[in-house]
């Protein structure tokens, strides 16, 4: 009888450590249309070409728009005797990444573009990120609070010029962000009507 009791005990200790995880949905929601115009659909599957100075080209291949609208946010866990509820947010995601890669794979560049939101479920806030990163994980974020709206004076990571010249090529609106803490320093450069225009890195730039 003894050994009987102790099997249940056992039994009964390990449901309530494994315990049953459930999750409750409690909401749902999508990035505004005017976040969506940062990110062009005609962006993705292209090859685009940088050069400096001398001419000296590199090709990023871009991969397909990848448009996640059931991306599932966990904002809160708690315990319960069997185990624990986590409540979740339903947003939605927009990415695109393009990748050089050097001859002779020693090197190698990534342009990352995001579309997320963030800050749910009471204060759900879109956010837009251009990356540039190296092959030593060193990058530049070019970040924006795109809805509610904030003014170009709070935005941290995002700064604002009329028109930049790259090249021949003079850029109307343009966005951008200098790293200088990063070794070595990077800049990028971004229009909403031509994505990443231009990027600096180990003091050359590179424009399209």
């Amino acid at each position: 009888m003894k050994k009987h009791f102790s099997g249940i005990f056992i039994a009964f200790y390990l449901l309530i450590s494994v315990g049953c995880n459930n999750t409750e949905l409690t909401g749902t929601s999508t990035l505004s249309d005017a976040s969506k115009t940062w990110i062009l659909p005609s962006w993705g599957g292209i090859s685009i070409d940088f050069v400096d100075s001398s001419n000296v080209k590199k090709t990023f291949k871009f991969s397909q728009v990848v448009d996640n609208p059931n991306e599932l946010q966990t904002y809160d866990c708690q315990k319960i005797f069997f185990g624990s509820r986590c409540y979740q947010f339903q947003t939605q995601s927009i990415s695109l990444i393009g990748k050089w890669v050097a001859d002779d794979k020693k090197d190698s560049l990534v342009m990352q573009y995001s579309l997320v939101q963030t800050d749910v479920p009471n204060n759900i806030t879109d956010i837009f990120t251009v990356q540039l990163a190296d092959a030593g994980n060193e990058s530049v974020d070019m970040i924006r609070i795109l809805n509610p709206p904030v003014s170009d004076s709070l935005q941290t990571f995002s700064h604002y010029k009329d028109s930049l010249t790259f090249g021949n090529t003079t850029y109307k609106d343009v966005y951008y962000y200098e790293e200088t803490t990063t070794t070595p320093p990077m800049s990028v450069y971004y229009t909403k009507t031509n994505g990443i225009v231009a990027f600096k890195l180990n003091g050359r730039t590179w424009y399209k």
